[in-house]
């Protein structure tokens, strides 16, 4: 109101300062990031504000048998309160990774991945150039095939026994045998 009794009309402002990013993280069933069984993945996210998420999107990859990485699928998930989550099933053998990305009104961004190995395999292994109980007077070669998508490690353990011809058993130890 000035001195002459002239009023203005009111003016209303809101805002809002949100500093904060979104709060992400996946989780799922797999122990140690590796399963032999289906594995659920949840996806979760954390924001007071979630009305003002303007992006949130998983992009899944996904890699079979030495193959390069492919990317199987991208999931939108708008969060529906201020702490959101979804869950997914996955069973297909391979070796997954995520990234769950999401940005708010304000430019806030956050990302976070997570990866599993789901294998319901065992390794298979293949030995050759001698059959079970063969008896020979010549030299064996021994052949070790190991078949496995996803190693651990790339170690092989070998043990074995030799049975004279008198029935005394020994160890034999491969180390003495260089193994190509």
């Amino acid at each position: 109101i000035d001195k002459a009794g002239n009023k203005s009309g009111v003016q209303v402002v809101q805002f809002r300062v949100d500093r904060q990013t979104p709060e992400l993280s996946i989780t799922s069933n797999a122990s140690a990031g590796t399963s032999r069984t289906d594995v659920t993945v949840t996806f979760t996210i954390k924001e007071p504000f979630y009305s003002d998420v303007t992006s949130s999107s998983i992009e899944v990859y996904k890699r079979v048998d030495g193959s390069g990485e492919s990317h199987v699928e991208t999931i939108n998930f708008m969060p529906r309160s201020g702490s959101d989550s979804m869950s997914k099933t996955y069973t297909e053998e391979g070796e997954y990774r995520f990234v769950f990305t999401a940005e708010d009104k304000t430019g806030n961004k956050a990302n976070t991945d997570y990866s599993f190995i789901h294998d319901g395999n065992k390794p298979v292994i293949t030995l050759s150039g001698v059959s079970n109980y063969d008896k020979t007077d010549k030299n064996v070669e021994l052949g070790v095939q190991v078949n496995e998508k996803f190693y651990l490690t790339n170690n092989v353990v070998l043990s074995g026994t030799r049975t004279d011809i008198d029935g005394k058993k020994t160890n034999i130890d491969f180390a003495e045998f260089p193994i190509a």
